[in-house]
């Protein structure tokens, strides 16, 4: 249930959706805390939400996760951009 709620999130989120997707989001992280997708996601959604703080807590919970991961390279770049 929820990698289909952070997959739910990842259409909304491209939809233009971010109040939508940080919703989706929230449920999926409580439903799996450890949901990776479901962290990294809510870091792109945060970050368009212009929530810096939140967006690298949550980026912080996916390379908790997941450092080695498909999309961690990616995470590490937002990570830096947003810490400037």
């Amino acid at each position: 249930q929820a990698a289909q709620l952070a997959r739910d999130a990842s259409t909304a989120l491209l939809a233009g959706e971010v109040g939508h997707a940080i919703e989706l989001l929230r449920e999926a992280t409580r439903l799996d805390p450890n949901q990776a997708l479901a962290w990294r996601t809510m870091g792109l959604a945060f970050e368009r939400n212009g929530d810096t703080q939140a967006a690298l807590a949550a980026y912080r919970q996916y390379m908790r996760l997941a450092p080695h991961g498909p999309q961690a390279e990616m995470v590490r770049e937002r990570m830096r951009t947003l810490d400037e």
